[in-house]
């Protein structure tokens, strides 16, 4: 048999044959349920009604490193994606073997990107007792109103930074792996498996992560591209954390206290 010959295992080439014919095809599918889920849950529950001046920047939320760590690894996240898609169209790819190349390339970037976030952010996304009654009321964003503890980030914060985590440094050890094998080995199809598998994951992760700081929660993607967010908004979404002073930041004055 042609397997035994390249020196794959029959259950090798059964994995190869799952992820071509199942993985692959229900990944589209399954984003597009994560999409329109989003969706729906705006529509149904709406924007998250914010604190009176919560657009007036008055505390540091995220400092210059961990911004950086986090725009290394989304920009390199988007590339990732837009490529690693371009590798679905096979011979109709407008970007061709260079798409193949880069995205090697760049996966060492986003494992770098996702090692300094795991650095900066791995204190603050450690549990805590509270974060029990945030899970059985799922934060408020199903109809729940009343005040819920949170400290730097909420449980569904850590619960999110934790899967990206494991899925980018997963992308990035499967993806070595891939980019540095220069030769059939037995051990490849199961590489390559796993490595699609924990895309899809985070792509997936990265749209509910997206909608929730755009548009669920606003003021949210403001914090992690310019640093700061108001005091009220602190308070309001994350009553436990102990804000950090402004520095490097002009605070302006509310409609109120003019």
């Amino acid at each position: 048999p042609n397997h035994e010959i390249l020196g794959y295992s029959r259950r090798a080439v059964a994995i190869s044959a799952w992820r071509e014919s199942t993985l692959k095809p229900a990944g589209p599918w399954f984003l597009a349920a994560v999409v329109l889920g989003c969706l729906l849950h705006l529509v149904i529950f709406g924007r998250r009604r914010l604190p009176a001046a919560c657009a007036e920047p008055m505390v540091v939320r995220h400092g210059r490193g961990a911004r950086l760590g986090h725009l290394l690894a989304l920009a390199t996240f988007l590339f990732l994606a837009a490529t690693g898609v371009s590798f679905l169209l096979g011979k109709a790819s407008p970007l061709g073997d260079t798409a193949r190349q880069l995205h090697g390339y760049a996966g060492y970037a986003f494992a770098a990107g996702v090692v300094v976030v795991l650095l900066v952010w791995v204190k603050s996304a450690w549990f805590a007792s509270y974060d029990w009654r945030w899970l059985r009321h799922l934060g408020g964003y199903f109809g729940f109103m009343g005040p819920l503890r949170a400290g730097k980030f909420n449980l569904g914060q850590k619960i999110f930074f934790w899967l990206a985590v494991v899925c980018g440094l997963g992308l990035g050890a499967t993806g070595i792996l891939m980019h540095q094998s220069h030769e059939f080995a037995a051990w490849l199809p199961l590489v390559y498996t796993i490595h699609d598998a924990l895309a899809i994951v985070l792509v997936a992760l990265v749209l509910a992560h997206a909608y929730l700081g755009l548009v669920a929660v606003p003021g949210s993607t403001s914090a992690i591209f310019e640093g700061g967010v108001s005091a009220a908004w602190a308070r309001h979404h994350h009553p436990d954390w102990t804000l950090e002073p402004p520095v490097g930041l002009e605070r302006r004055s509310a409609p109120e206290e003019k």
